[in-house]
């Protein structure tokens, strides 16, 4: 699903999802604790010092840096993914988390810019939050839609920073994205656990 055309039904079983994962993940790792990768994994093709290829899930490669500490969420979807597991990297919002969710917000990100939405005809971008914040990256993840290449290359050419693309296209698949996620963010043992527990919580759901 495009982070532009979210269902209001997913939005809210989602949310059940991420209060889940807040719950079980509480159990295992404090949330606040992630830190930046130290390597890249065996397999990629390293392009200079500091940028290694990554292939996303529209077929691009893009040239991305070896360390990403800072990213910039293009939509709600990827505000979600990347808050519950690299909370520590999010330098923005996509759109202002829900008010009942910012008591529970460290006092750092409450106060994260809002960049708009990236892309498309109803796109609100603010350009020029999103380059004083430097990311070293912009995440988009959703549905695959025919125009994502065109649209992800744009916002590069654009920003001047890498776009990259993950699919997430049902509630099945979001274990996977987890795991992409992972690998592209050297953070692959903590997106296992993530994704082992999106698994067990769309079988709960099916059993609702």
């Amino acid at each position: 699903m495009r982070c532009t055309s979210v269902k209001p039904f997913t939005i809210r079983i989602f949310r059940l999802m991420v209060s889940l994962l807040f719950c079980g993940f509480a159990l295992s790792q404090p949330l606040w604790s992630q830190k930046a990768p130290d390597a890249v994994s065996a397999g990629t093709e390293f392009l200079t010092a500091s940028l290694w290829s990554f292939v996303d899930s529209a077929g691009r490669t893009v040239q991305i840096p070896h360390s990403i500490t800072k990213i910039a969420p293009s939509g709600p979807m990827a505000q979600i993914f990347l808050f519950t597991l690299v909370p520590d990297r999010l330098i923005g919002w996509s759109s202002k988390p829900a008010p009942e969710l910012i008591p529970y917000l460290p006092q750092r990100m409450r106060n994260l810019p809002v960049f708009g939405q990236f892309y498309g005809a109803a796109s609100t971008l603010n350009i020029e939050a999103l380059i004083t914040a430097q990311p070293d990256i912009i995440m988009d993840i959703g549905e695959r839609k025919p125009s994502i290449a065109r649209d992800m290359d744009d916002v590069q050419k654009r920003t001047g920073i890498p776009a990259v693309f993950i699919e997430a296209v049902s509630f099945d698949s979001y274990a996977k994205t987890y795991r992409t996620l992972g690998r592209l963010l050297q953070k692959e043992a903590q997106a296992e656990k993530l994704a082992q527990f999106s698994e067990a919580t769309v079988r709960d759901m099916v059993q609702l």
